[in-house]
């Protein structure tokens, strides 16, 4: 299958059709993400030990122990970049934050900005990280890691009302700001600050810009809630202050490779998942689950479950790979090896087993 890796770094240097900037550089994002990181690191080291915690990192050992609790030692000083932790979970997922808060860049292929997904609980972090007792008492010594986490925040909440304006409704995080009219807003609807974040500018010129009196008025809808407004209305008067971020595509994983080996079933089911994940985010995923009824596949929350009894049905196989665009026959054969080089070492391992039981 064709490779698709674009790195990120790339990706987010090319500038979309529209005067919205980015609220911080990709260098100062990218350092940010690191401090907010090695914050978290040392929570771990306070619960064990340090050691364990830096192992994390991917980073050289630190030349003493105790620098990971000096508060005026931020990433940089223990020699920590971004670079060693670009490939966690976390510096992953605020790139797909950032990407798509001011690029309108969705990652094919990796975890979508949804509900429930890892990008719900990476915005808590931020939000914990920036007004938490942890980040408080570190402040009190002066490691001010609430600015850092901060401008994360907002990050994520950029993303967060990109989504919405795009449809997402709920959006992936229940961002709670400390004005009070912005605790609740109807699907399809923006708040000020959301509307604010995504023009680039202040809340204060989004309500003037809402005034009846004003040339290309932002028509604001009234709820019981404070002023909001529908998306449709936001979208179209961001097109017409040329700040509305159109959204793009790019794959950023390897397809499922039918020319590599691989060694066991499940190996097999995670690559044809993979596949899945990225027709449905490039195809839209209500077809291709309509497809899939018919092998009794119902996929949940965006994933694709198979089995080993599922893989070991030539015939569901052979469907499937239809329904994937995949190779049948190629497919049928690398399933059969991958299960023929499971067995093969379920053997070796209980030949093992009875010869030391023999001596």
């Amino acid at each position: 299958m064709t490779k698709t890796n674009t790195t990120l770094e790339n990706m987010t240097t090319e500038r979309q059709n529209s005067d919205l900037a980015p609220s911080l550089t990709l260098a100062q994002f990218h350092d940010d993400v690191t401090n907010v990181f090695l914050h978290y690191v040392r929570n771990i080291s306070w619960m064990t030990d340090v050691d364990t915690a830096w192992a994390i990192t991917k980073a050289p050992p630190l030349a003493y122990a105790n620098e990971l609790a000096y508060p005026d030692y931020s990433a940089v000083d223990l020699g920590l970049t971004h670079a060693h932790i670009k490939d966690t979970e976390f510096a992953r997922a605020m790139q797909r934050m950032y990407d798509y808060a001011y690029f309108g860049l969705v990652h094919l292929g990796e975890e979508a900005l949804e509900y429930e997904s890892v990008h719900t609980w990476t915005a808590a972090l931020l939000v914990d990280a920036a007004s938490g007792a942890v980040s408080s008492e570190w402040g009190s010594y002066g490691l001010d890691i609430e600015a850092s986490a901060s401008r994360l925040v907002k990050v994520a909440e950029t993303a967060n009302a990109r989504l919405i304006l795009e449809g997402g409704e709920e959006g992936f995080y229940y961002f709670v700001s400390q004005n009070k009219d912005d605790k609740h807003c109807d699907f399809g609807q923006l708040n000020v600050r959301q509307v604010a974040l995504l023009s680039g500018m202040e809340e204060m010129s989004i309500r003037a810009a809402a005034n009846p009196n004003r040339v290309n008025q932002l028509k604001p809808t009234k709820t019981d809630h404070g002023t909001r407004f529908e998306v449709s209305v936001v979208k179209e008067w961001l097109k017409q202050k040329k700040r509305y971020v159109p959204i793009t595509k790019r794959w950023f994983v390897d397809d499922f490779d039918l020319t590599k080996t691989y060694k066991s079933w499940d190996e097999i089911a995670y690559g044809l998942a993979t596949r899945y994940n990225l027709l449905g985010q490039e195809q839209g995923y209500e077809s291709l689950d309509e497809r899939l009824a018919v092998l009794d596949l119902r996929p949940s929350g965006k994933r694709i479950l198979l089995d080993r009894a599922f893989l070991a049905n030539e015939h569901s196989v052979r469907k499937l790979a239809d329904i994937l665009s995949l190779p049948p026959d190629l497919l049928v054969l690398r399933t059969r090896e991958a299960m023929a080089l499971e067995a093969l070492r379920n053997i070796e391992r209980d030949i093992k087993d009875l010869t030391e039981q023999a001596k």
